[in-house]
């Protein structure tokens, strides 16, 4: 085994750096996007509803670290890696496929717990129940950087969250205002 030296690991966190850095800027340009629609409402539902979906997608964060930890151990069986990303991916779509089902729930959940005026939680609902049906794509994205991770193609993990910027912004922007 290779002993790390600091130059390495650099090489490898940089580019893990870079796409954790990128993600919070999506968020930024959509209150960017929203914010020059001078309603303060969906600027408060578009706040809030950025920290619901942090929260959702950070307690499932496990998919990401367990699947960097079992390919890694499994690097020189490609059999077992096929079979440990099937699973991730299998279980994010059905971890996805659930909080699509209990959004009303959930949605509701959200409203008792942050008090905010009617129409920024109207706005918020609005934008949850947009946003849920992201939660498979996104929960399997965290399958794939794991995997990434764990292969030490870190530059191509930051290539994904980057197409994911790139396509995104453009679309925010196109459903705001085109639509």
């Amino acid at each position: 085994m290779k002993k790390a030296t600091i130059p390495h690991i650099l090489k490898l966190s940089t580019p893990l750096m870079l796409a954790n850095a990128i993600v919070p800027i999506l968020g930024l340009l959509n209150l960017m996007i929203v914010g020059h629609l001078a309603n303060a409402a969906a600027l408060a539902a578009i706040a809030l509803g950025a920290s619901v979906f942090d929260f959702l997608f950070n307690v499932c964060n496990f998919l990401r670290m367990s699947t960097t930890g079992l390919v890694a151990q499994a690097i020189h069986t490609p059999e077992k890696i096929r079979l440990i990303i099937v699973r991730g991916i299998m279980l994010a779509l059905l971890i996805g496929s659930v909080l699509i089902a209990l959004r009303v729930p959930i949605s509701q959940g959200i409203i008792l717990l942050v008090k905010t005026s009617p129409q920024a939680s109207q706005q918020m609902l609005a934008y949850f129940n947009i946003n849920i049906w992201s939660a498979p794509a996104e929960l399997c994205l965290f399958v794939i950087t794991g995997w990434l991770v764990a292969l030490k193609k870190t530059r191509q993990a930051l290539y994904l969250v980057l197409l994911l910027l790139v396509v995104a912004a453009p679309l925010g922007w196109w459903l705001v205002y085109g639509m």
